[in-house]
């Protein structure tokens, strides 16, 4: 019999089949050679070009589409529209959402109900010519418009009367067919839901504002707002209340009676009924072009446009914990003037919206949206939405970037205040609508707290402006030890509430019991006694950073690059560039003080970056990059470049509207710009002057600049000024050409001082050998890559590198768009100077961990010394991540890492006198220790900053490599899966396209680490699609099984079940095939009269199935 199965293996083998999967016929071929998968598709899907733009107008109003399709860029705007104006909001949702909070897939439910809900609405809203400009949770904002110049049974209307009365018929219309709308039922209960409609009209104004990180926000605000913020309170459920401007245009045509007086709403009336309104012709929007679809890629959610832009759906709900912003901002007129123009509004509103998104996106929050109303301008943040990933410290970054926006906003002066509330929990993070009109939203009971907190921080937020719920205090005080080393830490108490006193519980509207609140203060310096605990902790927190990351190897490599760059020379070596790239924890910023070390020892001159921002983000005396007083300095001490480079951006497109700045706009620009130069080229001067005997910084540079080209860049010189600083912090002082700066635009000018930088770099590399170390920190975000003139500087160098080892260090930069960023790292590549930092193979992670153990326990401890059980807990759950190794062994030496039954709290392993490890929990109890929350928010950062196919692959790959114990197949263990059954997926769950994209990313996916390879024997007769030979393909594993399961949380029940119909369908295919490969081999056995292995070779459905 064995005989018989190794010509079986043999002849699978041989066979090098191209198949056509039955899921995915006609859109995809599966092309097997060498045993690897690769995808070629019968008709390439569209390029850019050719993509289908009409997708984006969902999350987009008509009034957006018609206000950008003009433009060639987005710029600060503003501009008045006549129109009636109906909010409509629902009552019974936070009753809706605590019911189904309490099931499995209650956030799935939930959603369901709302888009089946909003889909009615939606529909009967545009069939009246209505236009859903806003959603605000579980309420919507509609205008109707009005165009003079159009007939009567136009889709836009030609009067006040019209557009006032398609208003009220549409929410008369609303109420019957919606009210009651039954939204849950079990066992006799039942949850309906019921709108309440307010009603006004009048001219809106239209705000376009903001910029940073290429995020567009409007606005929407005037008198028809303020009437709608009165009139929607005064209905109640099932009516609808409409503004005395509004009442004037239908009152000879309907009936109603005006609103309580308890209501507060003088003149205001509720509509009982009105004279049939015909519905208008039906106008289908206009050809989204792909300049103007562009454009609106600002207004939508990041995340949104790479689904987008992947051919997945958009309808997807999420249940997340986050930490939720309300800011309301008072007194700030974004009205027309006395004229009707709209300059001051735009120019105030956009200095508001700077200072906003600077402070939000610094911190790694996400603006939600912007809504106005009569109380005041409302903008929504949140944190651990999105498109910027999930922190574990997400509550302490919400509550300094409320810091932040309080003074920046103060800061803007004419009594402009804000008042701020902010909360942490689970909401329901998901689209809502339909296929109409649909937006990313957030929502639920955490939500509704947040905006409750706002309303009531102006009374009793304290000198700040700001309260917190409960749990966010809690939370950041239990990340106090992390802001130790800063120069204060937070201050939180309770409110004094007349009365009451400081019980720090308030009476908030929609809950039945008082809740507790806490105002934000700062508190006084902290004193330097700290408790023995907290020494010992810091002493063992820098004897691990003191350790290499285990990357020995890497080590080596990166010195025999050095070595073959300087070609055996101390001197006059042809010099080449390095590049390290590695994931968050992989042990860059350790490998990248190796390399200066090695620098030195070389006698080289070593010049490294710094954290350049940080000092950036001092306060300043007034100006768009006003920041909070020092004691409330950020703790992020990695940022982003492209969103000081982005800011800079905007306040060139205020200068270019004519608006002022108050700070120095050519000085600062510049110096943000080439922010990562600015400590590498004030060493280098300071050496060069040392070196050279010049004077200043100034005689160098111009000396520098004379020899190259016959002077040709001396005019240029000034433009330095703000790449060299002086210790004061302010730039030397070069000549300034000042009719050459108004001959050239400031993208020649930027490509200038790339080219100098360039030229005073190897202006000094002649005369000594030198080596220049950028290390990019681009925070949590791996999304964000530095601005274009760094790689230009970059790819200069690289080209002529005489005398220099230029070295980057940088996250994996494969899916960067910026051709020089593909040219540099394909030549690096090409001169195999290539570092890439792997996550460690299994034998290196039981070495490293062993040398973690050694420093943590002080005892020596072999690889013999690790129990098989813990080695392998270690490997699964970390990964190969060094960081994660440290983290993981710290829990489990900590006295209450699990509960033992029978015990209590113990740790999970300890060192025993003979040097010996202990473990005191058995696999399974290994498997599901409770790991530090960051190491569990590293793997959701780095999982969501992974392209939208590369997600959902992953998603649905835990589900085959972790449940397939659903089926009675496998056990729960992590266990190689074949990747047909991803395309078949794809295909079931998404669309034909993107499932021809799964192969290419699979790649992607592979060569990052997170899945590996399984080898021959690993493989299982359990999936099996027609006319395929598995025998040919890779099976494919996950390395981490934090990851995986993390993955296989975030699974829709929806996906569950069709990805369980899925592995149903292929389990019994393949059971069915295995009895007849069985079958066939046999007669083949027992028929000495057949040739041999020709029927095999030729069958329908060979297959090859280890049956050992």
């Amino acid at each position: 019999m064995s005989f018989g199965r190794r010509h079986l293996r043999q002849v699978s083998f041989k066979r090098a089949s191209i198949f056509e999967s039955e899921e995915t016929a006609g859109v995809c071929r599966i092309k097997n050679e060498d045993f690897h998968i690769q995808l070629t598709t019968r008709e390439q899907p569209a390029n850019r070009d050719g993509t289908d733009w009409s997708v984006y107008c969902p999350f987009v109003s008509r009034l957006l589409q018609t206000s950008v399709q003009d433009l060639s860029s987005v710029k600060p705007r503003g501009g008045v529209v006549d129109c009636a104006v109906l909010f409509a909001d629902t009552s019974g949702f936070t009753r809706l959402a605590q019911r189904l909070a309490v099931f499995s897939d209650g956030a799935e439910r939930l959603c369901s109900v709302l888009n089946s809900f909003f889909a009615s609405l939606i529909q009967i809203v545009t069939d009246y010519g209505g236009d859903v400009v806003k959603f605000a949770g579980d309420a919507v904002c509609v205008i109707f418009p009005i165009d003079e110049s159009q007939p009567e049974h136009n889709f836009v209307a030609n009067s006040f009367q019209v557009a006032v009365a398609r208003a009220v018929q549409c929410s008369l219309e609303l109420h019957e067919k919606l009210d009651k709308f039954l939204a849950f039922e079990d066992e006799g209960e039942a949850i309906e839901l019921r709108l309440h409609v307010g009603i006004g009209c009048g001219r809106l104004s239209v705000v376009h504002m903001g910029g940073v990180l290429s995020r567009w926000e409007y606005v929407v605000c005037g008198p028809p707002i303020d009437q709608v913020s009165i009139a929607e309170p005064a209905a109640e459920s099932n009516e609808t209340c409409i503004s005395p401007s509004a009442w004037n245009y239908v009152k000879d045509i309907a009936d109603g009676h005006e609103v309580a007086e308890e209501k507060n709403a003088p003149g205001y009336v509720i509509v009982d009924r009105i004279d049939r309104v015909e519905k208008p012709d039906y106008q289908p929007r206009p050809q989204l072009q792909a300049q103007t679809a562009r454009l609106l890629e600002h207004y939508i959610p990041p995340n949104i446009v790479r689904r987008l832009q992947s051919h997945l759906k958009t309808d997807f709900a999420e249940l997340r914990r986050i930490c939720v912003l309300f800011v309301k901002v008072n007194n700030i007129n974004m009205l027309p003037d006395e004229n009707g123009d709209m300059g001051n509004a735009v120019s105030i509103g956009q200095r508001m919206m700077l200072r906003v998104q600077e402070s939000c996106y610094r911190w790694e929050g996400s603006v939600n949206k912007v809504l106005c109303d009569e109380k005041g301008l409302v903008i929504v943040i949140g944190f651990g939405i999105p498109p910027m990933p999930l922190h574990s410290d997400d509550p302490v970054r919400a509550v300094g970037a409320a810091q932040d926006i309080f003074f920046n906003i103060k800061n803007l002066g004419d009594g402009i205040s804000c008042n701020i509330g902010v909360t942490t929990g689970e909401a329901l993070c998901c689209v809502v609508g339909s296929d109409i009109r649909r937006e990313y939203t957030i929502m639920g009971n955490t939500v509704n707290i947040a905006a409750r907190l706002m309303s009531q921080a102006e009374k009793y937020g304290g000198e700040r402006g700001i309260l917190v719920c409960p749990e966010t205090r809690r939370c950041c005080m239990l990340e106090k030890s992390r802001l130790r080393d800063n120069i204060s830490v937070l201050e939180f108490r309770p409110p004094e509430v007349p009365g009451i006193g400081a019980n720090g519980r308030l009476k908030l509207k929609g809950l039945s019991e008082p809740y507790p609140v806490f105002q934000l203060n700062v508190a006084a310096a902290r004193t330097s006694s700290v408790n023995e605990a907290e020494v010992e902790a810091e002493r063992l927190k820098t004897k691990m950073k003191e350790m290499l990351p285990g990357r020995d190897v890497e080590i080596q490599s990166l010195r025999q690059i050095i070595e073959k760059i300087m070609d055996g020379k101390s001197e006059s070596f042809p010099g080449g560039t390095i590049m390290i790239t590695g994931g968050r924890g992989s042990g860059k910023g350790e490998i990248v003080q190796k390399l200066e070390s090695l620098g030195h020892e070389l006698s080289l001159m070593v010049f490294r970056n710094e954290d350049y921002i940080h000092e950036l983000t001092e306060p300043s005396k007034g100006g768009p990059g006003q920041q909070s007083p020092k004691t409330c300095a950020p703790l992020l001490h990695k940022s982003s470049f492209v969103l000081m480079e982005s800011l800079l951006m905007c306040y060139n497109k205020l200068q270019t509207n004519g608006h002022k700045h108050d700070f120095d706009e050519e000085f600062e620009k510049y110096r943000l710009c080439f922010g990562e130069w600015n400590s590498i080229m004030n060493k280098l001067a300071a050496a060069a002057c040392k070196k050279l005997g010049k004077k200043d910084h100034v005689e160098w540079v111009l000396d520098c600049l004379a020899k190259e080209k016959d002077g040709f860049y001396l005019p240029y010189a000034g433009y330095l000024n703000s790449i060299f600083t002086t210790n004061q912090g302010q730039g030397i002082r070069l000549p300034v050409n000042d009719d050459l700066s108004v001959k050239i635009s400031s993208e020649e000018k930027r490509l200038k001082i790339a080219e100098m930088i360039v030229i005073l770099i190897q202006s000094l590399a002649k005369t000594q050998p030198i080596m220049v170390i950028i290390h990019l920190q681009t925070g949590t975000d791996s999304q964000r890559s530095f601005g274009k003139e760094f790689w230009i500087i970059a790819s200069q160098l690289n080209q002529n590198t005489h005398n220099i080892i230029f070295c980057i260090s940088s996250r994996l930069l494969h899916e960067s768009e910026q051709s020089h960023v593909k040219e540099l790292l394909q030549a690096v590549e090409d001169a195999g100077n290539c570092l890439k930092l792997m996550p460690f193979t299994h034998h290196r992670r039981l070495e490293y961990a062993c040398r973690v153990f050694s420093v943590v326990t002080g005892h020596q401890i072999d690889e013999a010394d690790i129990p098989f059980e813990l080695g392998r807990s270690i490997s699964q759950r970390a990964a190969g991540n060094p960081k994660h190794i440290k983290e993981l062994i710290m829990t489990l030496l900590k006295k209450d890492a699990f509960v033992q039954p029978g015990i209590g709290p113990t740790s999970a392993v300890e060192v025993v006198a003979d040097h010996k490890l202990v473990l005191h929990a058995s696999q399974e109890q290994l498997m599901h220790i409770k790991l530090p929350l960051k190491m569990y928010s590293a793997v959701l950062a780095e999982f969501e900053t992974l392209r939208p196919r590369c997600q959902l692959i992953i998603k649905y790959a835990s589900f085959f490599a972790k449940s397939h114990s659903m089926v009675g197949a496998m056990s729960s263990l992590d266990l190689p899966f074949p990747p047909v059954v991803l395309f078949i997926a794809f295909t079931r769950l998404q669309s034909a396209q993107a499932a021809s994209h799964v192969a290419e990313e699979l790649n992607i996916l592979c060569n990052q680490g997170i899945f590996y390879k399984a080898n021959q024997r690993s493989r299982r007769c359990l999936f099996y699609s027609r006319k395929m030979d598995f025998a040919a393909c890779e099976f494919l594993g996950f390395e981490s099984a934090l990851l995986r399961d993390e993955a296989h949380v975030l699974l829709t029940n929806e996906e569950k079940e069709c990805l369980k119909g899925i592995t149903t369908t292929q389990l019994s295919k393949a059971e069915e095939h295995s009895a007849r490969t069985i079958q066939a081999m046999w007669r083949h056995y027992i028929s000495p009269k057949k040739k041999r292995w020709s029927r095999w070779e030729d069958a329908d459905d060979p297959g090859d199935f280890d049956f050992t």
